[in-house]
């Protein structure tokens, strides 16, 4: 050391020799003196990085960090690029108290007998539904001669257990009751449209624009999905799509399409239903689910 060494040949230079043995020890003492500030300085960062590193309890904590950000990888990456999961937009339409949509229908039915005579068929219908008080259907169907007339209004009455359909044109109405596992399913809407479609294999569309809204879409062609609405004496294959609001989490549109195959007759049927125009969060009371039954009604 540099310094040590000069301090030394100043002492031993010096003029004054009285006590040569006295000098050394002077000279041990300041020079412990300068290498105790040493020992006693912290560490510097590069050597206290280096001692950390080195812990075992660091490096399991570190182990610990990659885990975790590889299970939100993993999270984010079952998500959509636009951060929507389709288990959020079920929750979110769960906890809408009512909502009103449109439907539209469309089907085909192709017979072996009569393979260039296919049979069509195209209904709209407006759904008003409450998971309290039920659901109300109101239907219209395209008349062979031109225009759309109302073909019947529908009652799901969940409280009592009760459908209700009621005919203008036939001036008749049907009072059929039904149990809880039936209630169950009474719901062929949102809410149990996107169940199923979370049950099976699903991708993402990315997004896009209906009605000048920005959407994110999901789509199944599940083989399962099909055999879920299995009508026991068909076969069917499923191709559905849900298109989301970003903003909302809400479904803007639900696009199906089946292709139901008939066991017996050699009969296929082409199915088109998309549903549209919701209105979320609207206001009902047990009133509008009442049916209104003229009295000139025939009860089947």
């Amino acid at each position: 050391m540099r310094s040590a060494d000069d301090m030394k040949r100043l002492f031993r230079n010096a003029e004054l020799r009285i006590h040569p043995d006295a000098d050394e020890r002077v000279f041990e003492d300041v020079l412990q003196a300068r290498r105790h500030p040493m020992e006693d300085r912290p560490a510097t960062p590069d050597s206290t990085w280096r001692t950390i590193m080195r812990s075992p309890l660091t490096k399991l904590a570190a182990a610990a960090v990659v885990v975790i950000a590889c299970l939100i990888g993993l999270s984010l990456w079952r998500t959509t690029g636009s951060g929507i999961a389709l288990a959020d937009v079920l929750a979110r339409v769960e906890q809408v108290k009512a909502y009103r949509y449109k439907s539209q229908f469309w089907s085909t039915k192709v017979t072996g007998e009569d393979p260039n005579n296919p049979y069509n068929v195209e209904a709209h219908a407006t759904s008003l539904v409450s998971p309290e008080y039920g659901r109300k259907v109101t239907g219209e169907k395209l008349d062979p001669n031109g225009g759309w007339s109302k073909t019947d209004e529908s009652y799901f009455l969940l409280p009592k257990r009760t459908l209700i359909t009621i005919s203008p044109k036939q001036k008749k109405y049907r009072r059929t009751e039904f149990d809880d596992r039936w209630a169950e399913g009474w719901q062929v809407g949102p809410v149990e449209m996107t169940k199923r479609m979370l049950e099976y294999k699903y991708e993402s569309l990315g997004r896009s624009t209906i009605d000048g809204i920005e959407v994110e879409g999901f789509r199944t062609t599940d083989p399962n999905y099909g055999i879920r609405i299995h009508l026991g004496e068909s076969k069917i294959q499923a191709d559905q799509k849900i298109w989301v609001d970003v903003k909302t989490r809400l479904p803007v549109r639900y696009d199906s399409t089946y292709v139901t195959f008939y066991e017996v007759g050699n009969k296929k049927r082409y199915s088109h239903n998309v549903l549209h125009d919701f209105q979320w969060d609207v206001v009902v009371d047990a009133a509008d689910f009442e049916p209104v039954i003229p009295e000139d009604y025939t009860g089947i």
